[in-house]
């Protein structure tokens, strides 16, 4: 099991310099269905 972690974390490492994004950035800002706080286009 500890192989195939150490195999994921090096695959989405390289996966991550190849386009340019860091790791942390996949994680962050995920707002699922929820409107951009402006309102978006929604908003009156």
């Amino acid at each position: 099991m500890r192989a195939v972690l150490q195999w994921w974390s090096g695959f989405v490492a390289r996966l991550c310099r190849v386009f340019g994004v860091s790791p942390e950035s996949l994680r962050r800002g995920r707002r699922g269905n929820l409107p951009p706080p402006s309102g978006g286009i929604g908003s009156s």
